[in-house]
């Protein structure tokens, strides 16, 4: 079930969540970023305002940014790659230990 996110964006940890299962549904196909971020926004049902509000600071694209500090996010714990380069993989290590990332049901709060 999708969240209510009209207005406002999905947070990191269920962002993370569904790249991890996105990735596995790919077969663990390298995913470029500009697609990762296109099928994300996608599957979070989110609108044109969603995805193209710039943050206040840098002028960069909010949800290409947190997309990335949920890709960080999984690097940091050795799940997540980006071999070939800007292409997103799921790690040898995440495979080798199932059940090694857990979610809260939520989607927030990325454990290892």
């Amino acid at each position: 079930m999708l969240p209510d996110v009209k207005g406002d964006l999905p947070e990191e940890g269920s962002i993370a969540k569904a790249l991890v299962n996105l990735l596995r549904e790919r077969e663990n196909h390298p995913l470029r970023a500009s697609e990762a971020y296109r099928v994300l926004a996608d599957h979070f049902q989110l609108d044109r305002e969603q995805r193209n509000k710039r943050g206040s600071t840098r002028g960069e694209l909010v949800w290409n940014y947190r997309v990335r500090a949920a890709r960080e996010h999984l690097s940091k714990r050795k799940m997540m790659h980006r071999k070939p380069w800007n292409s997103w993989a799921l790690t040898d290590f995440y495979f080798k230990h199932p059940g090694g990332i857990a979610f809260d049901d939520d989607g927030s709060g990325a454990e290892f």
